[in-house]
């Protein structure tokens, strides 16, 4: 099991996740959650989104036109094991978009 956090998370078509979790197990995303406290086991990821590709997705679709996301959200584990993990990186917090030396990394 390995669990990521980041200052955002962004599932396309819907908008950002401030300050979550994801929980990865056998290559499947299995969990998304408030990060509320310091917790054992979650890697930080600074600097940068982690984004919730639907596997259907190619990297050029993204479009982060969607809002901040208020309140919590609920996904179900189908919906969530459909999604592939990437962390883009740097990226610009204050327009909410990628820059030109943005890169991005498959967190599986």
């Amino acid at each position: 099991m390995k669990r990521f956090a980041s200052h955002y998370i962004y599932l396309p078509n819907q908008g950002f996740l401030k300050q979550y979790v994801i929980e990865i197990c056998e290559g499947h995303i299995t969990s998304l959650f408030r990060l509320t406290e310091e917790a054992e086991n979650i890697q930080w990821m600074p600097g940068g989104v982690i984004v919730l590709m639907p596997e259907r997705m190619q990297i050029c679709e993204i479009s982060f036109n969607k809002p901040i996301l208020s309140g919590s959200v609920s996904l179900d584990v189908q919906m969530l094991s459909a999604r592939i993990p990437y962390f883009f990186y740097p990226f610009n917090f204050v327009k909410m978009k990628p820059i030109h030396e943005t890169r991005y990394t498959l967190l599986l």
